[in-house]
């Protein structure tokens, strides 16, 4: 593994998904380099003594918790990796959803009522 990278820390595509890696001292010295590579959708991991105690990522990026939910696509990772999806920490309540959905009006979509909700609150 090429020097200042490291598999990533929580076992996502270890082999694949090498993360630039930093000291302390060197993410305060070039805070603007490394936010320049957060923008562009890069995880950074900082170290210190030689271990990982933090990771500067995309805002709106996956929490470091795993989600339960099993199996997501390369490509579902990859995006949430970048920040640009956030996959659900829990499994869908289909029941919960078939329940909120026959109280729309007759008619009216998911999309439309969300859609007019988002208005409401504005």
């Amino acid at each position: 593994m090429p020097p200042g990278t490291a598999p990533h820390p929580h076992g996502r595509g270890a082999d694949t998904d090498p993360m630039k890696t930093v000291t302390v001292a060197e993410a305060k010295a070039g805070i603007a380099r490394l936010l320049k590579l957060v923008r562009k959708g890069e995880t950074v991991v900082v170290t210190s003594r030689g271990k990982a105690v933090a990771e500067i990522r995309p805002a709106g990026g996956p929490s470091v918790a795993e989600p339960s939910v099993p199996l997501w696509s390369e490509h579902a990772l990859e995006l949430a990796r970048k920040g640009v999806i956030i996959l659900p920490d829990k499994k869908l309540d289909l029941d919960r959803i078939r329940a909120a959905r026959a109280k729309l009006p007759k008619g009216m979509g998911v999309l439309d009522a969300l859609l007019a909700e988002r208005e409401e609150n504005r």
